[in-house]
């Protein structure tokens, strides 16, 4: 009798431990989300024209494209992630969208300035005052 409680015992651990959600952390694994984020600009300039913006992640980064209409955009895989070339009248709001495997993960995304000009084509001194956020639609 002991022998088959014991045993009875012993499948029900087992069964339990199945279901530990095959996390490693004892729950439910979360399923990715794939959509886009949008990186938006803060500018102190008026007279914006060209910016080139380093995109990197924890994963893939894909389909980046103006977030507004009148911007081009022109990109290429580059340390790590992605640099987008953006021309048009660049002011204060979206700027750019780009698709990701799990948008969960928005806050480990980046965009950083990496050059900009102004209308007469000059490369400006400075990216100090300029600012870039990464968020879900």
């Amino acid at each position: 009798m002991l022998a088959k409680k014991t045993i009875r015992a012993g499948a029900l651990v087992l069964a339990l431990a199945a279901c530990d959600g095959g996390g490693g952390g004892g729950g439910p694994t979360e399923t990715p989300v794939p959509g886009y984020l949008r990186v938006t600009l803060d500018t102190p300039a008026a007279d914006d024209r060209a910016m080139v913006v380093q995109l990197t992640g924890p994963g893939d980064i894909t389909e980046v494209a103006a977030a507004r209409g009148g911007h081009r955009v022109f990109t290429r895989a580059a340390g790590g992630g992605v640099r987008a070339a953006v021309f048009g009248s660049l002011t204060d709001g979206a700027l750019l969208r780009f698709r990701v495997s799990d948008v969960a993960k928005a806050s480990q995304y980046g965009a950083a300035l990496v050059e900009v000009s102004d209308a007469s084509h000059a490369l400006r001194g400075s990216t100090g005052g300029y600012g870039l956020s990464v968020a879900k639609e």
